[in-house]
């Protein structure tokens, strides 16, 4: 029973070591605990110990975050506190304690007690050589250490208080000072390769459309869809299934002209003109590879020749019926969706006889979207595409041409686009430039990436900036 365990108050002292990357953005350095209950096997926090009598707590902090992980970290701020926090957990008594009895037991002999921990936590950098010094291998009171991009640090934290601290530190001013330091790596190293290039390779997702306004389908900017899924209690998934097109076309149509009208009516953010104009000046110009539907890249004059668009456009249609009516391609939406009017209650078309129909044989069109579980995708104009982009790539090898690999805004739930821009970097024996706000890092490629955790927009206008930079000190 906890009401008869004894009571014991513990203290520990430790480093929250930040540091700036070229490839992971900031990091955060970490240790996976050894612990012997199973169900904490994932044990995550920040390196701490027990101060030593008489010893004061910056520098037990730096003595015991060096003795985990192998990295002397050098505390800022003046020594500063940066949080106190306190939780209370049930476990055996801790070794540092029990080790001043005079028999010393093992550990399953130590008695099991009510601990209330305080942890007090400084804040720390490091040079980049001395974090090489980090034992990825593990320690002895350590199974793991690793320098942990800041957006995956308080998903791996376990104690909810420390997860508060760390919420935190994210508006501090050592924080946002080492953060911007690590941008600005980032962004020279970025438009360093990009400067340097003769051909530009734009791999992007719906993260790139967000400063457009259109949000992606997943993570913090996520919530670009239609009204509608909400009031039906669907998902995207459910929603982008061609099944509806069968079952309940009024409703799918109803999701898809919203779609289109969100897409066709938001105009490209300059970031998109900032590459187009950039590639256009490259001795093998640039291509445009993306998972999007949004049509965005098309509405800012890349041509179709420099344009993959992985998953379709949803500004043309195909019929619902290829197998039977397979002449009858692919065309422009045109004027075949305005009249189409949406029931607000019961959130399908007021009619079904403005549907937009097959050219060819009437059956119902839908549109040129690679959708999920889609075996009648109409894919002439993605395989054309697919077709030119490898021919483009072969001209790139062949003629030895340095090539920018740029990934902007490509998640990893559905990865098509980060795997292909991975390839490609590989490929072409160069960094990978991956510009994402949640999921910065570049690792385990031939070359060391670059991994900017900004916005699309911010992120491609501060390197814009800077290659100009470059090019008026080359005058």
């Amino acid at each position: 029973m906890v009401e008869n365990l004894d009571a014991v108050d513990d203290r520990s002292v430790g480093c929250i070591t930040m540091l700036p990357t070229v490839d992971r953005g900031l990091c955060v350095l970490m240790i996976k605990q050894r612990v012997s209950n199973s169900a904490q096997s994932n044990y995550w926090c920040f390196p701490k110990g027990h101060p030593e009598i008489s010893e004061a707590d910056t520098v037990a902090a730096s003595r015991e975050t060096q003795e985990e992980t192998g990295v002397t970290p050098a505390i800022v701020n003046d020594g500063t506190i940066f949080s106190d926090v306190g939780y209370t957990f049930i476990g055996r008594l801790h070794k540092d304690r029990w080790s001043k009895h005079p028999d010393f037991p093992e550990k399953s002999k130590r008695p099991t007690v009510v601990t209330h921990k305080t942890v007090r936590y400084y804040l720390a950098t490091c040079s980049l050589e001395i974090s090489r010094a980090a034992q990825t291998g593990g320690t002895e009171e350590a199974e793991a250490v690793e320098w942990v991009p800041w957006g995956e640090v308080g998903s791996r934290i376990c104690h909810n208080e420390e997860k508060h601290a760390y919420a935190a530190l994210s508006t501090h001013p050592v924080a946002l000072k080492l953060k911007n330091q690590s941008d600005e790596l980032a962004i020279s190293a970025a438009a360093f390769a990009i400067y340097s290039a003769d051909a530009l390779l734009v791999c992007s997702g719906a993260g790139l459309g967000v400063d457009s306004g259109l949000g992606s389908f997943r993570g913090k900017s996520a919530g670009s869809e239609p009204a509608v899924l909400a009031k039906r209690n669907l998902t995207y998934e459910d929603a982008s299934d061609p099944v509806q097109f069968e079952d309940d076309p009024k409703f799918a149509w109803a999701y898809w002209k919203a779609k289109y009208d969100t897409y066709t009516g938001t105009c490209p953010h300059k970031g998109y003109t900032i590459l187009k104009d950039y590639g256009a000046g490259l001795q093998h110009g640039m291509f445009s590879v993306t998972s999007n539907i949004d049509s965005q890249w098309g509405a800012v004059g890349v041509p179709d020749g420099r344009l993959w668009e992985v998953h379709g456009d949803i500004t043309r249609l195909q019929c619902t019926n290829i197998d039977r009516c397979d002449k009858s391609g692919i065309w422009p939406v045109g004027t075949a969706l305005d009249s189409l009017e949406v029931d607000p209650d019961s959130c399908i078309l007021t009619t079904d006889s403005d549907m937009p129909r097959c050219h060819m044989c009437g059956a119902l069109a839908r549109p040129n979207i690679l959708l999920f579980g889609d075996w009648g995708f109409e894919s002439s104009r993605c395989d054309n595409a697919e077709k030119n982009y490898k021919n483009w790539k072969q001209m790139l090898i062949e003629s030895n041409a340095k090539v920018a690999v740029l990934e902007i805004g490509a998640g990893s739930t559905i990865h098509t686009i980060r795997m292909e821009a991975q390839h490609a970097a590989d490929t072409f024996a160069t960094p990978l430039i991956r510009i994402n706000p949640e999921e910065p890092a570049v690792l385990g490629l031939k070359c060391q990436g670059v991994g900017i955790e900004l916005g699309a927009l911010e992120a491609l206008e501060r390197i814009s900036a800077a290659i100009q930079m470059m090019q008026q000190q080359k005058k």
